[in-house]
């Protein structure tokens, strides 16, 4: 038999870096078996636990394999306290106006000393239970860390447990009395609890403490608190809790008869009191095949089969996610839909998507996850639930598909009132980079009661929505790319563009222009993708804006939403439209030739009967009208047939006067610089005037400079329209590489 001093001199050893720390702890090991540990080595040993600089290797063969009581003594009960102090996640502190960080183990670890405590709760003797119940406020609160929560609820169930031998000296027995005041348990703990288990409905250890509560007492207290929870199901086999290993060898070694005192058979009986408790948890054979059976086919995630489990909370990286794939624990998926996610939320919803793309649609795992996503974001009315919404980490991974129904349910949800629409409108945006996934019915109607919605508050003047119309088109544009050649993109487009049309018609003043701007990048976006991709497509038609529309951006001042324009217009010469639809025929060709009549050929709002030349559609009358105003008629310098033409126009004159100037600045040889406005009647006259020496090109020449020096700017619409459409300007473009 082993000598104190030799296992003293092995425990010095252990800390000692001149010796072997492998040798020394396979040494401590074998002495430990064999004989058990005095109570000053004991002592030793877990102080060496708790000590910070000890590695995580030493500390964890300690805690499974040393820490043996000899069984002649009870363990001093202020080492539960210990234990406690020492488990949770890491907290932040001030001291003397410093930030301070309270490390605390690792997971693994802390499950590790739970668990050896469990094993050696008969040791602590009759000052166990008094001692936990003292610590009933501190284990309460260690119920929201889930890693802890079947060891955490099994010492919580021990202190509150009836005792045959500590109940005469620490317990008060348990009486009918109709309130929780008088034992162990609060109307706060059943409280706690209940909180607890409305988040986490699913966690076999909340489960397994509710059971016990509810057998603790039969008072109202109970039932009112809990009484809302009657639909679950609170059997033997619905809860887990951590349990004494059956390799300790200290019990087995007190069994065998190694130590025959009286204090050997106090810790026997109380170990005989404990195992009552824990057999109220455990489960039937029968009950445990069928259980066994259903969790192999349907879902591996549950903790109760092995011991070997490693909860989701403790993964947090890639690699300990890969290392412990097979093993993860993930009582609760709904937890990747939470308002407020976890620590590790990327890592919860990267082990989902995995799991998912391996799995059925009768998986218990995915129909965990799919009632979690109709009660968390299908029917709720708060924005922060979508906000938090984790659809976009499945989206990496290519998941979201197993919730097409789901997604389905939601775009067909009908919406009221106004904040809700605005409310609809915000969600609908997260949720259309999946639309593809849902069919084109489902898609359409989606899109057409989004338009409705976007249009009711556009007429509310409400802000907000313009704040969103850009991302709405873009996510269009995205939508239908995704859709790709297939007939559902020609339909889609088919039914949502004369809404389109008709809102951005009424409410362009309203608009900022990041929503003009969207708008025309997603119908220049669209149209390009028709020509290329839909050559064969019927209702090409559609694509083409009413009148109102197309001349209200035309003759906006801003050069980028004309150019933008023009550029539509340019494209939409390409379309192929069928005999059936001659009036939006005539509207094309009269686009192309209204816009180059205004921006280039100095004949704006030309109207000839009979021809494609329509003036805009513009009223002769209200066209007379308008050339008798002042600035028309009262001066030569601004006439109404040149008033859109790019060296007048509002939208353009300013960046060509300073390109003009530019190309006065690179000629030496120059007199004077131009004066005003530039016409085609004020360049003759410098020409022709032989006392001035100025730019040596005529008026078209100068406009054919000018509109490639827009083109290199960006303006490329303008010059796409202008350069393919008239052929005095064939070859003439300076470079094919800006378009």
């Amino acid at each position: 038999m082993a000598t104190p001093t030799e296992l003293r001199d092995l425990i010095d050893h252990l800390i000692d870096p001149a010796f072997d720390t492998d040798q020394t702890l396979a040494e401590i090991e074998t002495r430990a078996h064999a004989d058990g540990v005095l109570l000053a080595d004991l002592s030793s040993l877990i102080s060496l636990v708790f000590e910070p600089l000890v590695s995580s290797m030493v500390r964890n063969r300690l805690l499974s394999k040393c820490l043996i009581p000899r069984g002649d003594y009870f363990v001093p009960a202020e080492i539960i306290l210990r234990v406690l102090a020492a488990i949770g996640a890491p907290e932040v502190y001030y001291s003397k106006g410093k930030q301070h960080k309270l490390k605390r183990f690792s997971l693994p670890t802390q499950q590790r000393i739970l668990q050896w405590t469990i094993n050696s709760l008969p040791f602590f003797g009759p000052d166990l239970v008094k001692t936990l119940q003292r610590s009933l406020p501190i284990l309460f609160g260690l119920l929201s860390y889930e890693f802890l929560r079947p060891h955490i609820s099994t010492l919580i169930i021990v202190a509150t447990s009836r005792h045959k031998r500590t109940q005469e000296k620490t317990v008060s027995p348990y009486k009918d009395l109709g309130s929780f005041q008088k034992g162990p348990l609060r109307t706060w703990h059943v409280q706690l609890v209940t909180d607890l288990l409305e988040r986490f409905p699913m966690d076999p250890s909340l489960k397994a403490l509710m059971l016990h509560i509810s057998r603790s007492s039969s008072s109202r207290d109970f039932y009112q608190l809990f009484g809302k929870h009657h639909s679950f199901s609170f059997t033997r086999s619905s809860g887990f809790i951590a349990v004494p290993e059956d390799t300790f060898s200290a019990i087995l070694r007190l069994k065998d008869g190694l130590h025959n005192d009286g204090l050997s058979e106090e810790i026997l009986g109380l170990h005989q009191d404990l195992s009552q408790i824990y057999k109220e948890f455990e489960r039937s054979p029968k009950k445990r095949r069928l259980d066994l059976q259903a969790l192999l086919e349907n879902d591996p995630f549950n903790s109760m089969l092995s011991e070997r489990k490693v909860p989701i909370s403790s993964i947090d990286s890639v690699p300990s996610l890969i290392s412990n794939l097979e093993n993860i624990s993930f009582i609760n998926p709904s937890s990747v839909f939470a308002q407020k996610p976890s620590l590790n939320h990327r890592f919860r919803c990267l082990y989902a998507s995995l799991i998912l793309l391996n799995s059925s649609l009768s998986h218990v795992f995915f129909k965990k996850l799919s009632s979690a996503l109709q009660h968390h974001i299908l029917l709720q009315d708060t924005s922060g639930a979508y906000r938090d919404f984790s659809v976009d980490s499945f989206g990496k991974y290519g998941t979201v598909k197993h919730f097409r129904s789901e997604l389905e349910s939601f775009l067909m949800a009908p919406a009221s009132g106004l904040e809700k629409r605005l409310l609809f409108f915000e969600n609908q945006l997260r949720f259309m980079p999946y639309y593809h996934l849902t069919s084109g019915k489902c898609i359409i109607t989606a899109l057409n009661r989004l338009l409705s919605c976007v249009n009711d508050l556009l007429a509310q003047k409400r802000t907000n929505a313009n704040t969103l119309i850009p991302r709405l088109f873009i996510r269009l544009t995205v939508l239908i790319r995704k859709l790709g050649q297939g007939n559902e993109a020609g339909e889609i487009l088919t039914s949502i563009t004369p809404l389109i049309f008709h809102m951005i018609d009424r409410f362009w003043v309203r608009l900022e222009l990041t929503s003009k701007l969207s708008f025309l990048a997603f119908m220049n976006s669209t149209i390009a993708f028709a020509t290329k991709k839909l050559d064969s497509w019927q209702n090409a038609a559609c694509l083409i804006p009413p009148p109102s529309l197309v001349f209200r951006l035309v003759v906006s001042v801003n050069p980028i939403v004309v150019s933008e324009t023009l550029g539509y217009i340019a494209m939409i010469k390409k379309l192929r439209l069928s005999e059936s639809d001659a009036l939006k025929l005539s509207l094309k060709n009269a686009y192309v030739m209204d816009s180059i009549n205004f921006v280039w050929r100095d004949m704006a709002f030309k109207n000839e009967k009979r021809t494609i030349n329509q003036g805009m559609y513009l009223h002769p009358q209200f066209i007379q009208r308008m050339s008798g105003l002042d600035f028309f008629s009262n001066s030569e310098l601004i006439l109404i047939k040149s008033v859109g033409g790019i060296v007048q126009n509002p939208s353009f004159a300013y960046l060509c006067a300073e390109l003009v100037w530019k190309l006065e600045d690179m000629e030496a040889e120059i007199s004077t610089r131009h004066p005003g406005p530039i016409s085609e009647q004020s360049v003759a006259r410098m020409n022709e005037d032989a006392d001035v020496t100025w730019l040596n090109m005529n008026y078209q020449e100068l406009k054919v400079s000018l509109l490639n020096s827009l083109d290199v700017m960006g303006f490329h619409g303008i010059a796409e329209l202008l350069f393919t459409s008239l052929k005095p300007l064939v070859n003439q473009r300076a470079s094919e590489s800006a378009r």
